[in-house]
């Protein structure tokens, strides 16, 4: 009875949000356990960089091939099992014995993120509307967030009440049922045009390089975004714990974090409505790094306020940089949006070893400082390098 189901374009959106929301609800598990897997297996910064920047690597490598093969198939492979594999990897970082095997278990989960995203992002592009798609890229990014706003909330319940049980099995329940319903009520997230397939079929190199002519612009800008992304997620728990703080406090602190950037896309989206795209990122890479900075100096609430609003503004340009990327590839929708959230986002992630590093030989305040240095870099690019339209 349930394939009998009719499912509209918007309920098709809906499930895709629910696979979404799954997915990132693991997103914080690293940060989270990242002081607690120092403490216990007594990493140094740069080690724990290295993890840090793991995931970066299947982003970096993987993600602009899945998204090829997303827009060559219809069938939801990747939103099904990369929110499996995401729940898994994260779920079982904390009873990591060694060093080595957090490698793998932070591989596992870091694979699953960059499966589920090239056809997730794709997927709204070819079933929603184009005069909607900022918006609906918007939402799915809110959702995005807003289970990475609980994600080190559920962590840390996880890991302070759960910790004895077969914790693993507990995340992977929940997203294997929404898997299976998704597999049986959408069975094809787009329809393909022969024409377009026979072109891209087997021209992966050739077919991603001119995409990337098209849109270096805004994957510059979404990759000096990125690193400073990064930065905030790895050295924020260590200042906390720095500053003597625990599991819970830094748990808590990223919910308040994440949180704080749950509405940023919606409004960033309604914002770039009525100024433009290029005032609105150009305001929000201009000011977000000003409102963090006094975080690494004072300790009050003043200076933790400013701080989330500079991070909510960072992430806010999200769906404004993945609606111009795709209006230019359309397409190449998965391709396009795997170069920005994929390539761009893995290899900005991968510099997190060299910020270990840095914070290793000269602090953690150093080094955060330095990794506010790369939005007023994005201003020069959009002032010299953005479409002519704005």
């Amino acid at each position: 009875m349930i394939k009998h189901l009719k499912m509209t374009a918007n309920k098709k959106l809906s499930l895709i949000y629910l696979q979404h929301f799954f997915n990132d609800l693991h997103t914080s598990f690293l940060q989270t356990f990242l002081p607690f897997l120092i403490e216990r297996l007594g990493l140094s910064v740069t080690q724990a960089g290295i993890l840090t920047s793991l995931p970066g690597l299947f982003n970096m490598f993987l993600q602009p091939f899945l998204g090829f093969v997303s827009d060559i198939t219809s069938r939801p492979v990747m939103i099904v099992w990369g929110p499996i594999l995401t729940a898994l990897g994260a779920s079982l970082i904390p009873s990591a014995p060694s060093y080595g095997v957090t490698l793998i278990l932070v591989s596992i989960w870091g694979l699953g993120s960059a499966v589920y995203h090239p056809q997730g992002h794709g997927s709204i592009g070819y079933i929603g509307s184009l005069e909607k798609l900022p918006l609906q890229l918007a939402f799915f990014s809110t959702v995005g967030i807003l289970a990475s706003s609980a994600s080190p909330l559920y962590a840390t319940f996880l890991f302070k009440y759960c910790h004895d049980w077969p914790l693993n099995m507990i995340p992977v329940v929940p997203v294997t049922i929404t898997g299976i319903l998704f597999w049986i009520l959408v069975p094809s997230v787009h329809k393909i045009k022969e024409k377009i397939k026979k072109q891209q079929s087997g021209h992966f190199l050739k077919t991603t390089k001119h995409i990337f002519s098209d849109i270096w612009p805004i994957w510059t800008v979404t990759f000096f975004r990125d690193m400073t992304n990064h930065g905030i997620k790895f050295l924020f728990p260590l200042l906390i714990a720095l500053r003597g703080g625990g599991i819970e406090k830094v748990g808590f602190s990223l919910f308040l974090l994440q949180l704080a950037k749950v509405v940023s896309p919606l409004l960033a989206g309604k914002a770039a409505l009525k100024y433009g795209n290029k005032k609105v990122l150009l305001f929000a890479q201009g000011a977000c790094p000003l409102l963090i900075f006094p975080e690494l100096f004072f300790e009050g609430w003043q200076a933790f306020v400013l701080f989330l609003v500079g991070n909510a503004l960072l992430i806010s340009s999200s769906p404004i940089l993945v609606a111009q990327a795709q209006e230019l590839a359309p397409e190449s929708k998965s391709t396009a949006t795997s170069l920005l959230m994929g390539v761009a986002y893995g290899l900005s992630g991968l510099t997190m070893a060299i910020v270990g590093k840095i914070a290793d030989l000269q602090g953690i305040v150093f080094a955060f400082s330095l990794i506010l240095l790369f939005p007023p870099l994005n201003i020069f690019i959009i002032l010299c390098k953005w479409g002519k339209k704005e």
